[in-house]
């Protein structure tokens, strides 16, 4: 790469920055080898293979027979990769197929996603142990993070005795280490990310059936045997994600940047199937994340207003459907004024009122909290003492909010380094996004923040969503002056001059 380009990270190195002259972004946008000997169609092939073949089933109801179905497919497949495919193979799989994996990992075992992650994980590092030192030099961010997540981890195990408590945040952590390993090729992280919207879409068609049910008026869900599985928001993230991976970037992260007709036709499904879900939070990342890119974006503002007008109209279109009742019921339940501020936030609004009470109990607990993995035994306790609060008064239920659980769990020692951790990604992926105007990693990083507000955010969907903030902020030092940098554009808009004129003559 020529002298001055030194500094883009590996996934934004083959991003046009529309400021670059042409013949600087032929210069740094050449595909390198790696990149072009990937082959997506096969990785495609066998995720849609699984996952239609799963959906078929699951679309008449039986469940626990999808389960068998999808585990047995996408243990074959995984397989084969493993014996004669490859590990960056292995790790798009993963991806591609997750929001099945969410949905049906009671079926194996409910940590299952952490037991694959790391395989695929040890198989990389394995087979191509170079890049795996290099991923740790240039997100030097991620040493801090591991280490604390492994500190956590341990007190809770300490505490409680429970291993499962706080297990979740190794899927956080793994799924970080997936995208930033895809994020070394281009080609492999959007075959990946194309799966994973895939793969979302198939959950959904194949479960509109079940919101004919009186006991689910959510898509996200299925009811067997009296027991529901799978979440609205396992769903929901994945197709807002998706809905900004199609509309930011001109597609670029899903290497759609060149296929615009193709773009706007994969917005059909996702955006009613994401008004279905009537998931807040994955409202709240897709709005949020057009808001950021309209503000930061000077390129992409036009496209926002038109995504905001296409987004509305899919909203008429979901309300004047056979599922417009789902739907309105979804609204209702957030803005309706009949119900009390407990009901409009499922509950979270007296969870931040029990977790205020305990975390402002003495000088100690603001310090250092209870104790990490003592979240829920404290809402036990102190929700009993908290006038007015009617959700799950006594019970033992996880906090709704990554930021409420470390405020009672960690106290201010805990959310100070969470903060600054948040802070200073907040401000690499700034730079970047003001350098190469890629805006995905910022909207990405905000829809996190979306997230962890709201729920935990220790699962795979928002593993993506902080993974590819990440990408956005990992920097190589520049090994040039400003009066390098400023030779190499000279030397290309010369050559750009030159090609110009021989063409005129």
């Amino acid at each position: 790469m020529r002298a001055g380009l030194k500094s883009f990270t590996p996934a934004i190195r083959y991003w046009n920055p529309p400021g670059l002259p042409s013949a600087l972004i032929v210069s740094a946008t050449r595909t390198p080898a790696k990149a072009a000997s990937f082959n997506p169609t096969p990785i495609l092939a066998q995720v849609l293979f699984c996952v239609l073949l799963t959906g078929g089933v699951l679309a008449t109801g039986r469940a626990r027979l999808a389960g068998i179905v999808f585990w047995g497919a996408l243990g074959l497949i995984l397989v084969r990769q493993f014996v004669w495919g490859g590990s960056l193979k292995v790790l798009c799989l993963l991806i591609g197929t997750a929001p099945f994996i969410n949905l049906l990992r009671g079926f194996a075992l409910y940590n299952i996603v952490i037991l694959l992650f790391v395989a695929a994980l040890t198989y990389h590092m394995i087979s191509r142990p170079g890049e795996m030192r290099l991923i740790w030099r240039k997100a030097s961010l991620l040493k801090p993070m591991f280490v604390c997540i492994a500190a956590f981890y341990a007190l809770s195990l300490f505490n409680t005795r429970d291993y499962s408590v706080n297990l979740r945040l190794f899927e956080l952590a793994l799924t970080l280490m997936v995208l930033l390993i895809l994020g070394q090729n281009p080609v492999a992280l959007g075959t990946a990310l194309t799966a994973n919207l895939v793969s979302a879409w198939v959950v959904g068609f194949s479960l509109l059936s079940q919101m004919n049910s009186s006991s689910v008026a959510r898509l996200g869900m299925i009811v067997m045997d009296g027991q529901t599985l799978g979440n609205p928001i396992q769903l929901g993230l994945p197709l807002a994600f998706g809905f900004l991976a199609l509309i930011i970037d001109r597609g670029y992260w899903l290497n759609l940047q060149h296929r615009p007709v193709l773009r706007y036709c994969m917005l059909v499904p996702t955006l009613p199937l994401l008004a279905l879900t009537t998931s807040r939070s994955a409202w709240l990342v897709a709005a949020g994340g057009i808001m950021v890119t309209f503000l930061a974006g000077k390129k992409q503002r036009i496209i926002m207003l038109m995504t905001i007008a296409l987004g509305f109209l899919a909203f008429q279109a979901v309300l004047l459907s056979p599922y417009g009742k789902s739907l309105k019921k979804g609204l209702d339940r957030t803005f309706s004024e009949r119900r009390t501020a407990s009901q409009r936030t499922s509950g979270r609004s007296d969870q931040w009122r029990v977790s205020y009470y305990a975390f402002t109990e003495s000088p100690v607990t603001m310090l250092i909290g209870h104790g990490p993995g003592r979240g829920a035994e404290v809402y036990a306790d102190y929700s009993h003492e908290v006038g007015g609060v009617k959700y799950a008064v006594g019970k033992k239920v996880a906090l709704h909010s990554l930021f409420m659980q470390v405020a009672v769990e960690a106290g201010c020692l805990g959310l100070s380094l969470l903060g600054l951790w948040l802070f200073l990604i907040f401000i690499r992926i700034t730079r970047q996004t003001l350098l190469h105007r890629a805006m995905l990693p910022l909207a990405c990083y905000f829809g996190y923040l979306f997230v962890v507000i709201t729920v935990s955010g220790n699962d795979v969907n928002s593993g993506i969503l902080l993974g590819l903030a990440l990408l956005g902020s990992m920097v190589v030092p520049a090994q040039t002056t400003k009066r390098q940098a400023m030779r190499v554009q000279l030397e290309g808009r010369a050559r750009l001059n030159h090609k110009t004129a021989f063409s005129a003559t």
